[in-house]
């Protein structure tokens, strides 16, 4: 097998990955942030009795929308920090990547690993395609990279030259890109088939999506039965309206998600 890892004429190559995309997920982080401050702490200051109980059946529902809001303030803020972080070297020698991990690639601020490799402990690299309306052409563009001891995934929605990057690590490792499973080495193929552990993983995000979803129809129903029985501010409606929205898509997103 000929490999250009051993041509020391290559230069070397860095890329980092969008950063209008981690401007855009670090705003929506400082946004919940601010409306988690501005459902809990502006009625909550208003809407206590001299006894310090809480009143009012809305305001409980307000808390529920602020604690979700700061929630996904935190896990935003930290995946923008870890994205900040990603970056890719393709030198002559070696490979230096900090990327999401094959496993943990859904929006997870905790999947990210950082590993200098050198081109033949690069096992593999293979072409997978999924739907998805956030990305390019509506075409999610991802590279499964697999290595003696880890998988990571690059994804056209993390590294605009993705396609790039997949033909110089191909080249620079002599492996070729696998269009599916079955086109990965021998070895390879069966290593790479989800295991149990993994397949439970999957089986656990579909579960997650669903309840997303639902979390998405209670919360319309709260502001539907709030509406009915008092009157919630406007604030608390466009927050929940938000977070209903926010609730449905990562549902669809979790439950369409697939390991191949």
């Amino acid at each position: 097998m000929t490999s250009a890892a051993n041509d020391s004429d290559r230069p070397t190559r860095s890329f980092r990955p969008e950063r209008s995309r981690i401007w855009g997920i670090a705003a929506t982080g400082f946004f919940s942030a601010l409306i988690a401050a501005s459902v809990v702490l502006i009625p909550l200051a208003a809407k206590v009795n001299d006894d310090g109980r809480l009143e009012g059946a809305s305001l409980w529902g307000v808390l529920l929308v602020g604690l979700f809001a700061a929630g996904m303030s935190a896990w935003m803020l930290l995946l923008a920090w870890q994205l900040r972080q990603m970056r890719i070297v393709v030198c002559p020698q070696k490979l230096e990547l900090r990327a999401r991990r094959y496993e943990w690639y859904i929006t997870n601020p905790f999947g990210f690993r950082r590993r200098f490799l050198a081109w033949p402990e690069v096992r593999g690299i293979r072409r997978w395609l999924t739907s998805n309306p956030f990305a390019p052409r509506g075409v999610q563009e991802n590279y499964v990279l697999y290595t003696n001891d880890d998988r990571f995934v690059l994804s056209n929605l993390d590294w605009p030259d993705v396609t790039e990057i997949a033909n110089l690590i191909s080249q620079s490792a002599g492996r070729p890109i696998a269009a599916n499973l079955a086109e990965l080495p021998g070895d390879l193929h069966v290593a790479a088939r989800p295991p149990r552990a993994e397949r439970f993983k999957l089986q656990a995000a579909r579960g997650l999506g669903w309840l997303a979803i639902a979390g998405g129809v209670l919360m319309i129903g709260l502001v539907v039965l709030l509406l009915v029985v008092g009157t919630p501010s406007v604030v608390f409606i466009v927050v929940a309206v938000v977070a209903a929205y926010v609730l449905f898509v990562s549902g669809k997103s979790l439950r369409r998600f697939r390991l191949e």
